[in-house]
């Protein structure tokens, strides 16, 4: 069992909690990569989808957690389903582009982010600024999801806004939280992680409410 789990140094229901909010960022994926064949729109910020998919090929094979196993493999699927998701933001992401210089040469400038966010990370990680679990990495990438979350909805063109799924925002919102809770509890005094998980719920609650809001107004 602790090959699979690691009950020694997280509780059981430390690895219950952690392990739910795994399942609904699945949840995202397998619905982000649903609409992206479905709509040809991707509505992940492309900027954010270079640091997804670096951060779960690094935590895949090269900076494993410790939590067991099972979240190794999690991890790797995580990264197979971003590749489809990646592909999305390359062929789709312009239309969430609002500059027209940056539009012009978006995919010279997503190629750039995606090396940058790689090298932070693998720096990030092999100088063990991050956590055992990625934690840290992990919420500061989810800070830059939701801060362009909420950019997006509020510039987006309003004929893409059914687009935008409303069952994305809450298991994203709440898959996180999740996450946040686990980091409270087992790193207990590490407030640095508690603020950025209550900044990152409230950034993904606003989102969620602007979603709504947008969205009904624009029926």
């Amino acid at each position: 069992m602790n090959e699979w789990f690691n009950l020694v140094d997280y509780t059981i229901s430390e690895q219950i909690i952690f392990a739910l909010g795994c399942a609904l960022w699945f949840v995202v994926y397998a619905v982000t990569i649903y609409n992206i064949y479905k709509n040809k729109f991707c509505e992940i910020p492309a900027w954010v989808v270079c640091a997804n998919i670096s951060w779960e090929f690094l935590k895949s094979f090269i900076f494993l957690t410790d939590m067991g196993k099972f979240y190794n493999i999690a991890y790797a699927g995580w990264f197979f389903l971003d590749l489809y998701i990646l592909y999305g933001a390359y062929r789709y992401g312009d239309k969430l582009v609002f500059t027209p210089a940056v539009k012009k040469y978006f995919k010279l400038i997503l190629s750039f982010n995606f090396i940058s966010w790689f090298a932070i990370l693998y720096f990030m990680m092999y100088l063990k600024y991050d956590d055992i679990v990625g934690a840290l990495s992990a919420f500061v990438i989810n800070i830059v999801i939701s801060v362009l979350y909420n950019y997006v909805i509020l510039n987006v063109d309003s004929k893409y806004l059914n687009n935008f799924s409303y069952t994305v925002a809450w298991t994203k919102m709440f898959g996180t939280a999740f996450v946040g809770v686990f980091a409270a509890i087992h790193w207990q005094g590490n407030y640095l992680l508690v603020s950025l998980g209550v900044i990152i719920f409230i950034l993904d609650l606003c989102y969620t409410l602007l979603l709504y809001k947008k969205r009904r107004k624009n029926k």
